[in-house]
């Protein structure tokens, strides 16, 4: 299994700022357990904990996606290449095991959170943002 890479501060920042502008969902596969110190992480990092999904592991995001959501942003470009039919916006985050990939079809690759910010904030009319943890 490959970890998603850490959260820099300059990310945490840019993600709270997203979470100010946009209604942003963080939709996970992680265990239940974890649920509850994930929630913790992001209230002592200043964001908002209410907003974490657990589809628990091994779970269907795309039923959480197919509710609406205009952007998604994920590690895994297989998870991302299954949501082209459901999310009009799709966002690869750069990773060194990703890096290589080639990305489906309407998957843009974005160096980093700024970039990220940066190419969310020109889709203007965008109201639900995934991420993935």
């Amino acid at each position: 299994m490959l970890a998603s890479p850490p959260v820099t501060l300059a990310g945490q920042v840019r993600l709270a700022k997203l979470m100010k502008q946009y209604e942003v969902f963080l939709v996970t596969r992680i265990q239940p357990a974890g649920v509850q110190f994930a929630r913790q992480w992001l209230q002592e990092r200043w964001l908002a904990p209410d907003t974490l999904v657990s589809v628990g592991p091994g779970g269907d995001k795309s039923r959480v996606l197919e509710h609406g959501f205009q952007v998604y942003v994920d590690d895994d470009v297989t998870q991302l290449g299954e949501l082209v039919p459901l999310v009009p916006h799709l966002f690869l985050l750069d990773t060194p095991y990703n890096h290589t990939h080639e990305l489906p079809e309407r998957v843009t690759r974005v160096r980093d959170w700024q970039e990220l910010e940066e190419r969310i904030t020109q889709l203007g009319e965008t109201r639900k943002v995934w991420s993935e943890d």
